[in-house]
This record gives structure tokens, sequence and C-alpha cells, in this order.
């Protein structure tokens, strides 16, 4: 709920200290990238690449890292963006 009001304005990984490398990604229902980032400190506010705000609905992401122990991970699931 990126609606500037203190409380889940940004979407944020946590739990990744252990990690060597991070990158993920989030995309609309059509496929669309509208955020990319290889910064675990980085977190998705609702906005697209282009800086408008992204529409309430359903959103994919991936993330892929290689833990300290050069694990390869890899998750995805869907987020649900509502202002």
């Amino acid at each position: 709920t990126p609606n500037n009001d203190g409380l889940n304005d940004c979407l944020k990984l946590s739990n990744v200290t252990q990690m060597q490398s991070v990158t993920w990604q989030i995309f609309n229902r059509w496929g669309a990238l509208v955020f990319e980032s290889s910064n675990p400190d980085d977190c998705w506010n609702g906005q697209t690449l282009t800086g408008s705000d992204a529409e309430n609905g359903t959103y994919y992401f991936i993330l892929k890292a290689v833990s300290n122990c050069e694990t390869n991970i890899e998750l995805h699931g869907s987020i649900m963006l509502i202002r």
C-alpha cells in the first residue's frame, strides 16, 4: 500500500546478508518489467521504471541470488499492489 502513510510504502528484501549477489525483478500482468535491482537495500515503492504510479493489481517477482556457499537460489511469486 504505497500511499505515503509510513506503513508498507515500500517493498524491500530482508534476510539477504548471507548472499554474495542478489537480483530481483518485478513485472506487471503483461510481463513488462516495472522494477529491477541488484542492490538488496533498494525497495519498490509502487512506481514503474518511468516513475509513474503502477496500477492496483497483481505483480510478479523473480529473485535470483547466490549464497555465500555459492548455492544458486531462485524464488518467484506474486504480490498485490493496493493504493
